[in-house]
């Protein structure tokens, strides 16, 4: 088929493309594709009562708050569609329908690799699956404001905020199984995503660019496996080493030597190298076994936040704070180009494939800059915008 005949098939199908990468990848029929189910069959489907649980959420819907439920509801929506077509056919996404059964987890060490990342606010009686470089450390400097530990968000370090958090609040890791099950039927849950390209450009910008003590910790733990990992020959890989050294005994990584290394991801043999930073979303925070209230995107995130402080009934004083300390700007149109431009066309495939599922799971797609940049290569049309997530919520 013609390049201009891909393009006119990706506009009629593109209500379902999100979720069509991850189902090729796992070899699931196409069979299984299909448009979004509409809002009541959605919530028939999943037993909730549509005047009670979003309500004006009707084609009439004209104010803000209205429009972000709305948004929330094909955010999880999609979602749902993909965790069952997962599950569907075979595929190890736990339990599906969310039903808060650990059956698959009553072994306490699968517990605790779970859930680590669900940190529990009794207080609000919330449960928010925190993933890294999608600002979880502001997150973690809310809740102590909230619950008297600090009176200012501005007063507390970084490394003090992850401490201090581990110390006040729980994980849902800590409690028994049976605790879990009924936290997670009670409290309302929310996690925040963000563009799987973003987010790697973050992390490698913090971790093996910036230089801070937590980022040292990071390259002396990672920087040589990734250079031997994609250094090539031997000789090359000593050539690398050398060359690479800092005067702190670490090395210097480059975006290409990074991304390599995370494509390399995801057999037995590399489990290792996993780092919390870089690790799938779907991965840290489940969408499959967890039925979440509400899915915060990153580039919406104030808007997403103030919406789920009011609906637990924080005290409107507190707000997501307007700071971070490790700003990137990997979020930045500009600087995603001068990062991704320096890759080849087959290492920014890569790294999709690798992120696939968070891809899909998620709605996101290819940043503009990013796709004219496989424009510009001769590659954008193998690929189809979508961007349903983005209701005028302003």
């Amino acid at each position: 088929m013609s390049r201009a005949g891909r393009c006119m098939l990706c506009c009629v199908v593109v209500v379902a493309v999100t979720v069509l990468a991850s189902i090729q990848r796992l070899g699931l029929p196409a069979s299984i594709i299909r448009e979004p189910i509409s809002m009541n069959k959605l919530l028939a489907k999943r037993g909730k009562d549509q005047s009670q649980e979003h309500k004006g959420t009707r084609e009439s819907c004209n104010n803000r708050t209205c429009l972000w439920e709305k948004q929330q509801l094909y955010r999880k929506g999609l979602a749902w569609d993909m965790c069952s077509a997962l599950h569907a056919h075979g595929a190890d996404t736990h339990h599906h329908p969310p039903r808060y059964r650990l059956d698959e987890s009553r072994n306490k060490t699968r517990l605790a690799s779970m859930f680590n990342f669900f940190l529990v606010i009794d207080s609000l009686k919330l449960i928010y699956c925190f993933i890294p470089k999608v600002g979880s450390t502001s997150w973690e400097r809310l809740f102590l404001v909230m619950s008297g530990i600090y009176d200012s968000m501005e007063e507390i370090g970084q490394s003090e905020t992850h401490i201090i958090t581990w110390r006040t609040f729980r994980t849902l890791a800590s409690y028994t199984v049976a605790e879990a099950e009924k936290l997670l039927a009670t409290y309302r849950k929310f996690v925040v995503v963000r563009n799987p390209y973003e987010r790697v450009l973050s992390a490698y910008q913090d971790k093996f660019q910036e230089d801070y003590p937590a980022s040292r910790v990071t390259r002396k733990q990672y920087s040589e496996k990734i250079i031997r990992m994609t250094g090539g020959s031997p000789e090359n890989v000593q050539r690398l080493l050398q060359s690479q050294r800092r005067k702190d005994g670490t090395l210097n990584v480059t975006f290409s030597q990074f991304v390599r290394f995370l494509s390399h991801l995801g057999g037995p043999k590399t489990r290792q190298y996993m780092n919390d930073h870089w690790k799938p979303m779907n991965l840290i925070c489940h969408p499959c076994l967890v039925d979440y209230d509400w899915i915060g995107h990153y580039d919406s995130l104030r808007t997403d936040a103030d919406f789920i402080l009011t609906a637990v009934g924080a005290d409107p004083k507190f707000r997501f704070p307007n700071f971070t300390t490790n700003p990137t700007g990997s979020s930045n149109g500009d600087t995603l180009l001068r990062y991704y431009s320096t890759l080849t066309t087959a290492e920014i495939e890569d790294l999709y494939k690798y992120y696939e599922l968070d891809f899909s799971l998620f709605g996101f797609d290819i940043p503009p800059s990013i796709r004219s940049l496989l424009n510009n290569r001769g590659r954008a049309n193998d690929y189809t915008t979508i961007d349903q997530t983005r209701l005028p919520v302003t």
